[in-house]
């Protein structure tokens, strides 16, 4: 059963053939709301996964949300400040992608990007581009 609650706000295919979807719901709970991501395997396996909290971090230029199921690649939420231009993330294969940023419909200043990678992999670095700078952001979280 799909919320009516539910809103796509990107769409897009990996290279290696997944489609994802990223949308966001509000829950009764004042609140963000919650930030997901479907990715479904040419195959027709499915996961999907999101973040609760707020976009942008006061402690990082980038916030990362990383999921990860069985059957199905890894997938990344990435949240930046609306002033970033790139957003380039190389993971753990050494395979660097330019990832295209679109803004959060319910979170002001917020740009959000995905990443859909391989199992087995992690991200390694990203770099944040805007029009005064590029900067590398180091990964200190945790990934699932």
């Amino acid at each position: 059963m799909v919320d009516m609650n539910e809103q796509v706000f990107a769409r897009g295919v990996s290279a290696s053939g997944d489609s994802w979807s990223l949308g966001w719901q509000s829950d009764k709970q004042p609140g963000p709301g919650v930030t997901w991501l479907r990715i479904t395997t040419p195959d027709g396996h499915t996961h999907k996964g999101g973040y609760g909290s707020p976009s942008i971090s006061a402690h990082s230029p980038v916030s990362i949300y990383t999921g990860s199921a069985d059957h199905v690649p890894n997938g990344a939420i990435l949240r930046v400040a609306s002033g970033a231009t790139n957003l380039e993330v190389t993971t753990s294969d050494g395979v660097t992608r330019n990832l295209a940023l679109v803004p959060h419909p319910a979170h002001e200043n917020a740009l959000i990007a995905v990443l859909v990678y391989p199992p087995g992999t992690t991200i390694t670095s990203v770099r944040v581009v805007d029009p005064w700078s590029a900067r590398d952001v180091p990964i200190t979280g945790v990934q699932v």
